[in-house]
């Protein structure tokens, strides 16, 4: 989340799955464990909160581009967020998909991961999987 400062600064709308706004100052304090220092907290303090906050799905229009369909699918964090580019076919999940390397649980409730990766298969038989390429090495 220490990316969306970024990106506002920049001019972007900050969109999250409404728990993220809640969450993101307390569930993040958890990476630091019982010993966190003032400095670590206050970093946790300044992460930048979504601008705009949905429950369940909305659909956002960049451009003249079709609507983009973001849809909560929690399992790694109660917060995740699913865009489907219908157009193009393609769903960018995030965090949700992992590739050489084991995921990080410390938020994630492998049961609600489970339903969500058996809905992409329901859901999205011939879509393309999208997830961030730093992962897949």
């Amino acid at each position: 989340m220490a990316g969306n400062a970024i990106f506002a600064e920049s001019g972007a709308t900050v969109i999250a799955q409404e728990n993220v706004r809640v969450w993101e100052r307390t569930e993040n304090l958890k990476f630091f464990g019982a010993k966190i220092t003032p400095k670590q907290r206050a970093s946790v303090e300044e992460l930048y909160l979504p601008d705009v906050t949905y429950a369940q799905d909305a659909t956002v229009y960049i451009g003249s581009k079709r609507g983009l369909t973001l849809r909560a699918m929690p399992g790694h964090t109660g917060g995740d967020t699913v865009v489907y580019d219908a157009e193009a076919n393609v769903v960018f999940c995030g965090d949700l998909f992992w590739n050489h390397t084991l995921p990080n649980l410390i938020d994630a409730s492998t049961k609600q991961w489970i339903d969500t990766l058996d809905a992409f298969v329901r859901e999205y038989p011939s879509a393309k999987i999208a997830f961030p390429a730093t992962w897949s090495k």
